[in-house]
């Protein structure tokens, strides 16, 4: 409880009947402000009268005018936001929300210069629809600044009832972000809740808001891991979808609470039944109106467009082949992951969740009424809870096929953009966009050369692997070269680039044995390392653009057999070959000292 909501309680248990009235009306309107609103001693802007310690509202200025300054501001937590002061001189501290309007409308029959009146707006502060049948003049506030403030002035002594209208992006579409805040009402004056002695005219509220987001990951160069590393095509990487649940409860998704055929009514509920917290009171049942959009998340392929091409992720990247289909799991994390049950059919029974549309290209999960009702209640139990999709996507071999459209004009890099959206029920078909995730293919040359001369070498033939340990053995290979060409080189389309991996920065790379040397030559015995970058170029490349591989001619004794050439060996074997030069030149020096010894007559 606020300081201002224990100040009222107290006060009230032996305050006069006008006055106990009056207190226990600013306890309602505090509680119904979804942000807190606190009295404040009036700053000197503040218009206000001082009154008797009753709060005669008698005393009331009946043409007085007063201005009212609406804060939007995020909240960063579920608890309730701290006490404001009502007269602005202090704003929270939380990330404001532009571009917010509001509509101020006016509460008619109300007179808040008598007891009749100030008891009639007591009634409807607990039960808001009864509003409904009595507005009277409405006003349109302009959107929040950049700050997260709006205000209308001049508004005459009496009762409005607050509601949020819309949440504008700059460009001044829908943005669908933002949570809506819940209804609430004002009286202008309010009596100050410190000081006791005077009507403010002058008030500043605080609606707490949220806003609702959705996140996409790939995973695709997790080495080793099932499902989540794609080197090359006919591999899997898989994708993470991360959507919020708005934090206004049921009313976000549109519908409304029903007992029986009729709307539930009663004490603080709106015209769509909903209470204060936008959930469905007991004895109530929640009734969908969005036609499965309520809440909807979507991952569809063919919305994304290869850069450079006219052809979309789609034509490289399936979630359903003839003999795989993509796993699609759906459920709510708040740090402890909850399964939702799919529906077995589409018309989604009672006791599901959830309906999945999935194809070759499209992963979209629809909310259930029931499913909804989860999401309500774990997010009001747990404010960080989020639903998550996760399903694997297969590469096609057309990736490796460095005659496609993608690789045409010189281009050795293939990108494929993916991304997701949620829809909610209350904004209609206005869909939140995920950030875009990319997993690029890139080109692998290789230069087998003549490690005397230079010279390309045709003929070679190289096998890939993930790890040098799997080289080494000889096993789980994922790729192979065509031969070099007469110009020693050789082309592999269609690598996952070493240096960007999970949508981000990497360090990857891969081991290459070559498993057929041109005629005339020896076989590299040891497995070497390259990486293919994101920018299309092989590491380490020559002038060719391939990474150069050095083979020794059969029979030539100048060099050692049976390696790899001087720009691919190992560290460990040049570490060798310097020691043994080392060695070589100590016995020079050695057979020179004992020859001179024996020259001048000396024992050898």
């Amino acid at each position: 409880m606020s300081q201002t909501l224990r100040w009222i309680h107290r006060a009230s248990q032996t305050a006069p009947p006008l006055r106990k009235a009056l207190l226990l009306l600013g306890s309602l309107l505090v509680g119904l402000l979804v942000g807190v609103v606190v009295a404040s001693p009036a700053a000197a802007s503040a218009r206000s009268i001082r009154l008797p310690q009753d709060g005669n509202p008698a005393l009331i200025q009946p043409d007085a005018v007063g201005r009212l300054t609406i804060h939007a501001h995020l909240a960063t937590t579920s608890a309730p936001p701290p006490s404001y002061p009502i007269d602005g001189s202090a704003t929270p501290s939380t990330p404001p929300q532009p571009g917010v309007v509001f509509t101020v409308t006016r509460v008619e029959g109300v007179d808040l210069l008598t007891a009749a009146g100030w008891a009639l707006a007591n009634d409807y502060a607990r039960d808001l629809a009864s509003t409904l049948g009595h507005l009277g003049a409405q006003l349109t506030t302009p959107p929040t600044d950049a700050a997260g403030e709006t205000t209308l002035t001049r508004l005459p002594v009496g009762l409005y009832l607050v509601r949020q209208s819309a949440a504008l992006r700059p460009d001044g579409t829908v943005d669908p972000s933002v949570s809506r805040a819940g209804d609430f009402l004002v009286t202008l004056p309010m009596t100050d809740p410190v000081t006791r002695t005077n009507w403010v005219y002058d008030l500043d509220v605080y609606p707490k808001f949220s806003r609702v987001g959705i996140a996409l990951r790939v995973a695709d160069g997790n080495r080793g891991v099932a499902s989540q590393d794609a080197p090359h095509h006919d591999a899997e990487l898989s994708y993470t979808i991360t959507a919020d649940i708005p934090g206004d409860g049921l009313r976000a998704f549109g519908g409304e609470c029903r007992v029986g055929a009729g709307v539930a009514t009663g004490p603080g509920l709106d015209e769509h039944g909903f209470t204060q917290d936008g959930m469905c009171p007991t004895g109530s049942i929640y009734v969908g109106g969005a036609a499965g959009a309520a809440y909807q998340v979507t991952d569809d392929l063919t919305w994304s467009t290869v850069p450079g091409t006219t052809r979309r992720t789609s034509d490289y990247l399936t979630l359903r082949t003839a003999d795989w289909t993509s796993p699609v799991t759906v459920s709510l994390s708040a740090g402890v992951e909850q399964p939702l049950r799919a529906c077995a059919t589409a018309l989604g029974p009672e006791d599901c969740h959830y309906v999945l549309v999935q194809d070759g290209t499209r992963v979209q999960v629809s909310m259930t009424d029931l499913g909804l009702q989860v999401l309500a209640a774990a997010k009001a139990a747990a404010p960080g809870t989020s639903v998550q999709v996760s399903f694997a996507a297969y590469v096609l071999p057309v990736v490796g096929d460095s005659a496609d459209p993608a690789y045409l004009g010189g281009r050795r890099t293939l990108t494929l953009p993916n991304q997701a959206t949620l829809t909610l029920g209350s904004q209609g078909t206005v869909a939140l966009a995920s950030n875009v995730v990319e997993t690029v293919y890139a080109t692998l040359a290789l230069h087998k050369i003549d490690a005397q001369t230079g010279a390309g070498l045709a003929g070679a033939v190289f096998t890939l692997f993930r790890s040098r340990e799997d080289a080494l053995a000889g096993r789980e290979q994922f790729a192979v070269t065509d031969p070099t060409d007469r110009a020693g080189l050789a082309h592999l389309a269609g690598l996952h680039a070493s240096d960007f991996q999970n949508n981000d920065g990497a360090t990857d790379s891969y081991w290459v044995r070559e498993t057929v040397a041109p005629a005339g030559y020896l076989a590299i015995t040891e497995p070497f390392e390259v990486r293919v970058l994101r920018d299309g170029r092989t590491d380490r490349a020559d002038s060719t653009g391939g990474l150069p591989v050095p083979n020794t001619r059969a029979g030539d004794p100048s060099t050692s057999t049976g390696r790899s050439g001087p720009l691919a060996r190992t560290g460990l074997e040049a570490t060798a070959e310097v020691a043994l030069a080392l060695a070589l030149v100590a016995g020079g020096v050695l057979l020179l000292v004992v020859g001179r010894r024996r020259d001048e007559g000396e024992p050898a």
